[in-house]
């Protein structure tokens, strides 16, 4: 079972990862409830079976996300989705985010306060659509690059998990590296607000932030604002 991550953050929330690795049929008997056996995992609002997703990654990961919650909580979680698709759990309160890209799964669990999160796999085509999510204060400070911190957490704030996964020894600058922060970060935000109708480039903020003269580390805090 490549749970990856399973740890707290504060006294009341807790962070997983989950590395995809299994079949999807491996997955689901791990989240069979064997006293009945032909129980079949669902997702959202419809309970739609699992099955129904026709892309078998797309299965795969919310597999995961669901073997991730049951970590995270101690039970197989009943997850939905609200008007907003805002994922939330029937059986067990607290807030949660979820958050996947390629073989990857994060999910946060916040028993007190609203949260968000994000992860991104690392793409150097970020740089195509980067005007299409920063702000212009944003552009410019960028102009000044150093290394950025990686992992952010906060209460009544945005988690966002970088892409730790890469190989840094291949010619990624330090540039690309920032503008994935800023993209996961605003992600993590828009989830926190969880309405939906926010624009990237206009309505989420992030703080300026220093990067550390030592390189790049694998967890620190960045702070951002909803501004509309």
């Amino acid at each position: 079972m490549p749970l990856l991550v399973n740890k707290p953050l504060t006294a009341f929330s807790s962070l997983g990862i989950w590395v995809i690795e299994e079949s999807a049929e491996d997955l689901i008997k791990l989240l069979t409830d064997y006293s009945d056996p032909c129980r079949s995992p669902t997702w959202g609002s419809d309970r739609l079976p699992i099955s129904a997703l026709s892309h078998p990654l797309r299965q795969r990961q919310r597999l995961c996300t669901l073997l991730t919650l049951k970590s995270l909580c101690g039970k197989v979680p009943e997850l939905y989705n609200d008007a907003s698709g805002k994922p939330y759990l029937a059986n067990y309160s607290a807030y949660i985010s979820v958050s996947h890209s390629g073989k990857f799964v994060a999910v946060i669990v916040n028993k007190k306060t609203g949260t968000g999160i994000d992860l991104q796999t690392y793409s150097p085509k970020i740089d195509r659509i980067k005007e299409k999510f920063l702000h212009a204060d944003e552009l410019r400070a960028l102009a000044t690059v150093g290394n950025p911190p990686v992992v952010g957490h906060g209460q009544q704030s945005f988690h966002h998990i970088g892409n730790n996964f890469f190989n840094h020894s291949i010619n990624n600058s330090k540039f690309l590296i920032k503008l994935h922060i800023y993209w996961c970060a605003k992600e993590a935000l828009y989830k926190l607000h969880g309405k939906g109708g926010l624009i990237f480039n206009r309505d989420l903020l992030i703080h300026p932030f220093d990067s550390p003269v030592d390189g790049l580390k694998n967890n620190g805090r960045i702070q951002g604002t909803i501004c509309s």
